[in-house]
């Protein structure tokens, strides 16, 4: 089993704390998954599957990696969401 964060997302490019708020990735941070895949495909390991919270940013992280690697969607689980914080 293989642990990733999701890439930069919008709110991290400004520093603000988004907790479960749904901030995309942006340009970065589809790049950072890409880099990601890439380095993982030249690994001599067989990837199986991919799952992922079900916040975007976490969920296209997800599907980029996926799709480089061969794997189909990645599962979404609502259990991996960040916690929630309520309103501040």
């Amino acid at each position: 089993m293989l642990v990733l964060r999701h890439g930069r997302s919008e709110w991290n490019a400004v520093r603000r704390w988004q907790g479960s708020f749904d901030s995309p990735l942006d340009e970065v941070g589809r790049s950072q998954a890409a880099g990601v895949a890439e380095r993982l495909a030249a690994l001599d390991h067989r990837w199986h599957a991919a799952t992922a919270s079900t916040l975007d940013r976490a969920a296209e992280t997800a599907a980029i990696i996926a799709r480089r690697l061969g794997l189909g969607a990645p599962e979404l689980d609502t259990r991996l969401v960040e916690a929630h914080a309520g309103e501040w």
